[in-house]
């Protein structure tokens, strides 16, 4: 289905068959040709529009098959908004990219004219009068599809609609699904690089829920540089899935052609920034990965989840979390019973001088310590002997084959420094008769990610999820796949390292091997 492109600059083995699960380097979900829907026309660019009435004002790029419309179905629609900026630069054009990708691939792509609420202080009530805005302007198409006279006649889905909204605009896309909108079905939405006012208002973060969520996170952010869109991911509720977007070496502004401002200097000193297009990239690739699977049906979640890799995105900079909801959560640490108890309600126990302790994911008293930036609860494994064991009990013998084992990992930082060298742990399973086999967090994918080096208070433990294939523990000491009755978390490293774990979960085999 996708041409093989080998990257040898990629974090990810390129070389089929690596290690024991290496992702595979295929083409771009930005390219029309995976789904042509026009291939005579997929050089022009697509029609678009200025539109405005009264406050209701931006840029709409729709299909090329609206100029010779027949039996089509009606497309579906993703309305996008900027965030805070100068009102003197129109920033709504500045992701016309992103509006051209879309509506090559039968996307009606629209970008709000958010304006009129920059420059003002902030604050939840600016965040409400956003998400207002962006509805009056998703109304106003309403009234374009039902308008005889318009190029839009009835030829909106608005029951397949998606988001995407940056800064304080992706702080609004969130808000956005808790006000039903008549005749409107919200089918994904993606926060890139948002703000948070409800948290930093002292009110509860919404859950995204009843959708697909995407959340995009610059590392080297200098403007929301606590990274508030993880703490969406953490309250989200997977339906059908949910993603977070780690990306080293990418600021806040160069994902918006009209934002100019190296933001990443307030968070100096850190490694080299993308480049522009390469930040362009990552939100086609993702974003148009998004999309397409939410609203025209076409299934590519394996580059949503990291089991599959874009070709033209910076993948050894990616960090990818991912939590499907048909997945069966073996701890999630959040169920109020203690370190002894996972959340299918059986024990766990700490072995050969393993200490381990359930904190706040979180910015706030009784947190492990103040790298962590999202909103969660998660184990924290403490510095020790080499080879200490973490097990939890599953509640009945469990047959693996053909499911694999997903944990959120992360190597901790004090929020001040980056230690010396990459570590990493070892996952094991233990069958029926106590026999163990064990495979190493180097040999999945591009193994446990370093923390983003930058400004010292700022350095995050962020937390990424890792693939382990059930095959790769198959034959090995003798362990029976079919009879496992618990899953282990070794610290092997003699690096006297601590680690964060979350949401070790037993998933069906998606991926191709």
């Amino acid at each position: 289905m996708y041409e093989e492109i080998i990257d040898a600059e990629s974090h990810y083995p390129a070389e089929p068959g690596a290690g024991c699960f290496s992702p595979e380097i295929a083409g771009d979900p930005a390219d029309p040709n995976l789904y042509p829907i026009d291939p005579e026309k997929e050089d022009e660019e697509p029609p678009s529009l200025e539109y405005q009435d009264g406050h209701i004002k931006g840029l709409v790029y729709f299909p090329y098959f609206f100029r010779s419309w027949s039996t089509r179905a009606r497309a579906p629609i993703v309305v996008m908004a900027h965030g805070n900026h100068n009102p003197a630069d129109p920033s709504y054009r500045g992701y016309k990219y992103f509006q051209i990708q879309l509506a090559r691939i039968g996307i009606i792509a629209v970008s709000v004219d958010c304006n009129a609420l920059n420059g003002r202080a902030g604050g939840v009530k600016n965040i409400e009068d956003r998400a207002d805005l962006i509805i009056d302007n998703i109304k106003y198409f309403q009234g374009l599809d039902q308008d005889p006279n318009s190029v839009f006649f009835e030829k909106i889905d608005f029951t397949n609609l998606g988001l995407m909204g940056h800064s304080r605009g992706g702080d609004a896309v969130v808000m956005i699904p808790e006000v039903p909108i008549q005749d409107v079905i919200i089918k994904a939405v993606l926060a890139l690089a948002p703000t948070n006012f409800r948290y930093w208002d002292g009110l509860p973060t919404i859950r995204p829920q009843g959708y697909a969520f995407m959340t995009i996170l610059p590392a080297a952010d200098g403007d929301v540089w606590a990274n508030n869109g993880a703490q969406f991911y953490d309250q989200a509720i997977p339906g059908p899935y949910k993603s977070q977007v780690y990306a080293h070496n990418a600021n806040h502004n160069f994902f918006n052609r009209e934002w100019l401002h190296d933001d990443s200097i307030s968070a100096m000193p850190h490694g080299p920034l993308f480049s522009r297009y390469d930040h362009e990239c990552i939100l086609s690739a993702f974003g148009c990965a998004l999309f397409r699977t939410s609203l025209l049906g076409e299934n590519l979640t394996d580059f949503i989840s990291g089991s599959m890799l874009a070709a033209s995105v910076q993948n050894r900079s990616i960090f990818l979390s991912f939590e499907k909801d048909e997945a069966l959560t073996v701890d999630n640490h959040e169920d109020n019973n203690a370190i002894d108890i996972n959340s299918l309600g059986h024990p766990t126990s700490q072995i050969d001088g393993m200490v381990a302790g359930e904190y706040e994911f979180e910015r706030v008293p009784g947190a492990y310590n103040s790298s962590f930036y999202g909103q969660s609860v998660g184990m924290v494994a403490e510095k020790g002997p080499q080879n200490r064991i973490f097990r939890t009990q599953l509640p009945a013998p469990s047959d693996l084959i053909e499911k694999d084992v997903w944990i959120r990992a992360a190597e901790v930082t004090d929020g001040k420094s980056v230690p010396v060298g990459a570590t990493g742990f070892q996952l094991g399973l233990e069958d029926v008769n106590g026999n163990r086999s064990w495979v190493d967090s180097n040999d999945i994918g591009g193994g446990l990610p370093r923390p983003y080096q930058r400004k010292p208070g700022t350095i995050k433990t962020m937390l990424n999820t890792l693939y382990f294939k059930s095959d790769c523990f198959e034959q090995k000491m003798g362990l029976d796949l079919k009879n496992v009755q618990a899953i282990l978390v070794r610290c092997n490293r003699n690096d006297d390292r601590e680690f964060a774990f979350d949401d070790l979960q037993i998933v069906e085999r998606r991926y191709q091997s």
